[in-house]
């Protein structure tokens, strides 16, 4: 029930960066709010834009619609569960999205988007679904973890002997045979 406490999350910027100190690969607080915001900014512009694809003849954009509605709420809902507080169950989607991996949500946010874009291709199939890949893209850098310090690289760009790499191109050097056969 520490300050890394998933059902206890940090409230100030000085436990945040208490919590960052204590943990060096986790995102920093700016990043957090990034991901949230374009997250539920994403999901709000995919239910607009599902809204305006419903009003169509084709059925394939009627159904990419109504995916983009639903995909949006469901969005939201995982990024910033106080928008919907008239659903009861609420808290278990917010522990359940909160225990989640950074690589699961970007899968999550990333693979769907692409399906109202195959069912319907246009500009609002197209806006609707791109801050939320944005997202998942976001997410999949968070996934990849911080890069490393100054000192490490240059340390890792100076390693110029690699014993292992000469080893092996030595023992699997192949001779070739340059005997040319005679008539």
């Amino acid at each position: 029930m520490g300050v890394g406490d998933s059902r206890n999350p940090p409230q100030t910027i000085d436990q945040l960066s208490q919590q960052q100190q204590q943990d060096p690969n986790a995102p920093s607080w700016w990043y957090k709010i990034l991901l949230k915001a374009a997250g539920v900014i994403g999901g709000i512009v995919a239910m607009i834009t599902g809204l305006v694809s419903c009003i169509t003849l084709t059925a394939k954009c009627l159904i990419a619609g109504v995916f983009l509605i639903c995909f949006g709420a469901f969005v939201v809902m995982f990024e910033a569960p106080c928008c919907c507080p008239w659903i009861e169950f609420i808290n278990q989607i917010t522990a359940f999205s909160e225990r989640r991996p950074a690589w699961q949500k970007a899968i999550f946010y990333g693979a769907p988007s692409f399906i109202p874009l195959i069912l319907c291709f246009g500009l609002t199939t197209f806006f609707g679904v791109a801050l939320i890949f944005v997202t998942a893209a976001l997410y999949g850098l968070q996934a990849l973890g911080r890069k490393a310090d100054r000192q490490t690289m240059i340390a890792n760009a100076s390693k110029r002997d690699d014993v292992e790499m000469k080893e092996t191109l030595i023992e699997n050097e192949v001779h070739p045979d340059l005997h040319v056969p005679s008539k």
